[in-house]
């Protein structure tokens, strides 16, 4: 399973707007991110020789303007009222929180999320970033199967078949696999995500 639309409480809208703010206040001061994967433009490594893929210039353009994925550290202040209205929801009791920013495209290319930060994950859609932005899984074409790909680098969408895609709602909680490949389109403005991850 790729995603799922979880049934689990909203985040208050006042406290939504306070993480907004504080997210905002971050990214409009060009504040460096905790975490950033990449823009996701570099491309596997020796796609001639080892795939038999040759980009042609729309392949280059699409990986040159795909947007990055980024995340700030919640506040510490949100962190705890976070913990504490969640206390009781078995699958979001005990996490740490972060704000994920998508941004600086319409896109941001097909690509896994590098091991330390992927897997199975829990977003809430604080803001979407366009009225129809899509997030969408793929899978390798047959011919590139025995050869796997690596994570954090860009993968040209002629080695992939789309296997779903799915409207991630604004206020609510969704279930992703980022070990998976998968993308975003559609996106017209800076999407913001909380993300609870396990506090190991």
């Amino acid at each position: 399973m790729n995603y799922k639309k979880l049934n689990l409480p909203r985040i208050p809208l006042e406290l939504k707007f306070k993480i907004i703010s504080q997210a905002m206040k971050k990214y409009n001061k060009h504040t460096g991110y905790t975490h950033q994967f990449g823009d996701y433009g570099p491309t596997q490594d020796n796609l001639e020789e080892e795939y038999g893929v040759v980009l042609d210039q729309d392949d280059l353009d699409y990986h040159e303007t795909t947007g990055s994925v980024g995340f700030y550290t919640a506040n510490e202040k949100h962190e705890i009222t976070l913990q504490q209205y969640y206390r009781k929801v078995p699958e979001l009791a005990n996490r740490r929180w972060a704000i994920q920013v998508v941004s600086g495209g319409e896109h941001v290319a097909p690509h896994i999320d590098p091991p330390v930060r992927g897997g199975p994950g829990l977003l809430y859609i604080l803001k979407t970033g366009g009225t129809d932005v899509k997030t969408s899984w793929y899978k390798l074409k047959d011919i590139h199967q025995g050869s796997g790909v690596d994570h954090s680098v860009g993968i040209p969408l002629k080695m992939l078949d789309e296997v779903e895609t799915h409207v991630l709602e604004e206020d609510c909680w969704h279930y992703l696999n980022f070990h998976g490949i998968h993308g975003v389109t559609n996106q017209t403005g800076v999407r913001l995500a909380l993300w609870a991850y396990p506090n190991v």
